[in-house]
C-alpha cells in the first residue's frame, strides 16, 4: 500500500463526521424547498451553509499535512517544485478566471488547481459567501475567493468578461477579444443615439414661443391675433421636429442593435471586418471558465451573473490526457469534452497563435499530475513523467520535514 494512503487514514473519522454534517444539511435544504419553505435568499442561506461545511474536509486535510494547499495531493506526491508552466504562457492583456464547483475543490484528479498553482489563473468557489466564513475556520488555505469576490471581480471588468461554454451562439477563441470589443463600441453608440435624441428633444422643448397669454386680465394687455396665431405654428412646427428627431433617434438605436446581431453572431465576419482603429482596446478580457463536470459546469452556466455575458467555445483535436484518472466515456469524448486544463490552453492558443510553442510544457505538466494522483491511489504511472519522489516519506509530518526533497513546498 502507497505510504500516501496509510498516512491519510487517521482524518477519515473526523472526514466521516463533517460530511455527515454536510448531508444533514443537505437533507434540510432538499426538505424545506419540497415543503415551499425556502426560496430567494432563504434558500441561498442554507445553500452556503452546506458548501461551507462540505470545504471543511479539504481545510482539515491541508491543516493535518495530509493534503497540499497547492496541489492537492499528499505531500508525499506533491508536484508543486515540478510545474513546468507559468503565468508567461498568458497572452498579454488576457485574464483567466476559474469558478470551482465546490464538489471539485480538493479533488485529486481536478486539473483547474493547476492553473492556480502556476499563477495563469485566479479561482472562486461558487456558492461560498463571506457570510458563511463562521463555518470554515481557517478558510484562507483554500487560495480561493468566494462567491462575492467572483461578483466583485466581474463588475470591475463590466463589458470585458466572457464564458467558456460551449452553448448555442458560443464564438470560436480566436475572436473573442474582437468580439468583446466591438460590443463595447456598439453598446456606446446605442447609448450615444439614445442620448442625443433626449438632448435634442429637450431642447427642441424648451421654449413655448410666449403664446397662451397669461392668466388674468390685470397681467397687462392681451397680444394682437397675429402674434398668438404665429406662436402657435412655431409651437406646432417645434412639437413635430421633436417627434421627427424622436423617430430617427429610435431608428438609429435599432439599426446599432440590428448590426450588433448580424456583426457578433457566431458565423459573423472575421476580425478583418471592421476592424477597430489602432486606438481601440482589442486585447483586454476576461474569461470565466467553469470547472467541474459537465453537469456541475452546467448549472454554474446559470448563475444569474453570468447572463450578460458572451460565450466561447473551443474544439478539441484529441482525446484527453485525463482519462487515466478521471475516464470521459465515449460519448462524452466524442462530444467534445475535456479537462478545464486542456480546455484553458486551446482557448488561450485560439485567443493568440503564439501560445501554441508551450503546448508540450502543458501537456507534460497534465501528464505529471495524472501520474502523480495514479500513485496516490495506490496504481501504477501511465506517462512516466517522473512523479514519484526517489524516497517517499512514510508519514504526513516527515513529507513536510523533507519537503524540499519531496517539493512539498506548497504544505501548509
Amino acid at each position: 500500500m502507497e505510504p500516501s494512503a496509510a498516512a491519510a487514514r487517521p482524518a477519515r473519522k473526523g472526514a466521516t463526521k463533517r460530511s455527515d454534517e454536510a448531508r444533514a444539511v443537505l437533507s434540510r435544504l432538499q426538505a424545506g424547498i419540497a415543503n415551499g419553505e425556502y426560496g430567494g435568499d432563504s434558500q441561498r442561506n442554507i445553500q452556503g451553509e452546506y458548501v461551507a461545511l462540505r470545504l471543511r474536509t479539504h481545510v482539515a486535510a491541508v491543516r493535518g499535512g495530509t493534503r497540499c494547499r497547492v496541489c492537492w495531493l499528499h505531500p508525499s506526491n506533491c508536484m508543486c517544485t515540478r510545474l513546468r508552466i507559468s503565468r508567461a504562457v498568458v497572452p498579454r492583456g488576457v485574464e483567466v478566471a476559474l469558478l470551482f464547483h465546490h464538489n471539485e475543490v480538493g479533488s485529486v484528479s481536478n486539473t483547474g488547481k493547476l492553473l492556480l498553482a502556476s499563477g495563469v489563473a485566479v479561482g472562486f468557489v461558487a456558492g461560498l459567501r463571506r457570510a458563511d466564513a463562521r463555518l470554515l475556520p481557517g478558510k484562507e488555505l483554500l487560495n480561493l475567493g468566494d462567491e462575492d469576490d467572483f461578483r466583485d471581480y466581474l463588475a470591475a471588468r463590466a463589458g470585458r468578461v466572457a464564458v467558456l461554454y460551449p452553448s448555442e451562439g458560443a464564438v470560436d477563441a480566436a475572436r473573442l477579444r474582437w468580439h468583446l470589443a466591438a460590443r463595447r463600441a456598439l453598446d456606446a453608440s446605442g447609448r450615444a443615439c439614445a442620448e442625443a435624441g433626449a438632448r435634442a428633444a429637450r431642447g427642441l422643448g424648451g421654449h413655448s414661443g410666449g403664446g397662451g397669454g397669461g392668466g388674468g386680465g390685470e397681467s397687462g394687455p392681451a397680444p394682437p391675433a397675429g402674434a398668438v396665431a404665429r406662436a402657435g405654428a412655431v409651437q406646432n412646427a417645434q412639437n413635430v421636429l421633436r417627434a421627427d428627431v424622436q423617430r430617427l433617434a429610435a431608428r438609429l438605436q435599432g439599426l446599432v442593435t440590428r448590426s450588433a446581431r448580424l456583426l457578433l453572431a457566431p458565423g459573423g465576419p472575421p476580425c478583418a471586418v471592421l476592424e477597430p482603429g489602432p486606438n481601440a482596446d482589442t486585447a483586454a478580457a476576461a474569461v470565466v471558465v467553469l470547472d467541474g463536470t459537465y453537469r456541475q459546469a452546467r448549472y454554474l452556466n446559470r448563475m444569474g451573473e453570468l447572463a450578460g455575458c458572451p460565450r466561447v467555445c473551443v474544439t478539441p483535436t484529441a482525446a484527453s490526457d485525463l482519462a487515466p484518472v478521471r475516464n470521459q466515456g465515449a460519448v462524452r469524448a466524442e462530444a467534445g469534452r475535456t479537462s478545464t486544463m486542456e480546455a484553458v490552453g486551446l482557448l488561450l492558443e485560439g485567443i493568440d497563435g503564439s501560445c501554441a510553442a508551450h503546448a508540450g510544457a502543458w501537456r507534460s505538466t497534465l501528464r505529471l499530475m495524472v501520474d502523480s494522483a495514479r500513485l496516490q491511489r495506490g496504481r501504477s504511472s501511465v506517462y512516466a513523467e517522473g512523479t514519484a519522489p526517489a524516497t517517499a516519506p512514510a508519514t504526513a509530518q516527515a513529507a513536510v520535514e523533507a519537503g524540499a526533497e519531496t517539493g512539498a513546498g506548497g504544505v501548509a
